[in-house]
C-alpha cells in the first residue's frame, strides 16, 4: 500500500476501465501503468492528470479459469485500488 498522493494520467479508455501512468509529482516520465474503475474519471480527456490518495494498492486480478489476467504479450495486467 503507498502512503503518499501520488498523480496519475489518464492514458486511455476501454470498454470498462481506464489505462493510467500513476507518478510521485507530474514532473516525473513513465510510472507505474496499471487500470483503475472508468467511472470516477469518465469525464477527464486522455491525457488529463488528476491526484491519487494515499492508501492506493496494486493488484492483480484472475479471470473466471483463475489464470492472471495479462496482455497479449504475457504481461501481467496491474489494476489500482483505493
Amino acid at each position: 500500500m503507498n502512503t503518499e498522493m501520488n498523480k496519475a494520467t489518464l492514458r486511455k479508455f476501454t470498454d470498462k476501465m481506464a489505462l493510467v501512468a500513476i507518478t510521485k509529482n507530474a514532473f516525473e516520465l513513465g510510472g507505474t501503468i496499471g487500470y483503475i474503475a472508468k467511472e470516477p474519471v469518465k469525464d477527464l480527456e486522455e491525457g488529463a492528470v488528476f491526484d491519487i490518495p494515499a492508501g492506493w494498492r496494486v493488484e492483480q486480478h484472475t479471470d473466471e479459469n483463475g489464470d492472471v489476467m495479462s496482455t497479449k504479450d504475457g504481461e501481467p495486467l496491474s489494476f489500482f485500488h483505493w
